[in-house]
Formats: C-alpha cells, structure tokens, sequence
C-alpha cells in the first residue's frame, strides 16, 4: 500500500490537471502489486513517465471507444519505437 501512496505522490506533483491525475491513479490501482514497484521506480525516475503513461492510456480508450484496429496497430509500433530507444540509453 505504501508503494501506491508514493504513486500517488508523484502523479499529485505531475503537470496533469486534477481529474487526469485521479483518472491515472485510478487506472494504476487494478495493476498487480508486483507492477506496482517498477511503476513507481519508472516515475521517481523521471516525472515525464506519468503524463506519457497517461497519454498512451487516453490514446488506447480512444482507439477502442472508436473500435479503430488500425490505430491501435500504430500506437503499439510507437511504443515500441520508444522503449526501444530507452533499451539503448540504458
């Protein structure tokens, strides 16, 4: 539990309004507790991670509210694109 209350910590410090930053807590809540730690290491890191953890969210509802294959297609390849560039930093 203390893991998610740092969680929240760091999405409450985030540039996301107050509804989006709820939104995410929200969201962040259903995942596994041993999901939990590596999100919270992922946005200690760098406070970037949880708007761009929020975008990919709003971007994936979107596409299935619209039921829109094609789109989801795309956002799975930028993802990959980027954690492909952060595997490389590293």
């Amino acid at each position: 539990m203390e893991t998610l209350l740092q969680i929240r910590k760091l999405i409450s410090s985030s540039n996301l309004k107050q509804q989006e930053q709820d939104e995410l807590y929200n969201i962040i809540g259903y995942s596994p507790m041993n999901n939990l730690s590596i999100i919270l290491e992922l946005f200690k890191e760098d406070k970037k991670w949880v708007t761009w953890v929020y975008n990919n969210y709003k971007k994936k509802q979107n596409i299935f509210m619209g039921n829109k294959q094609a789109d989801f297609s795309e956002i799975l390849k930028e993802e990959k694109e980027f954690l492909d560039e952060i595997d490389k930093s590293i």
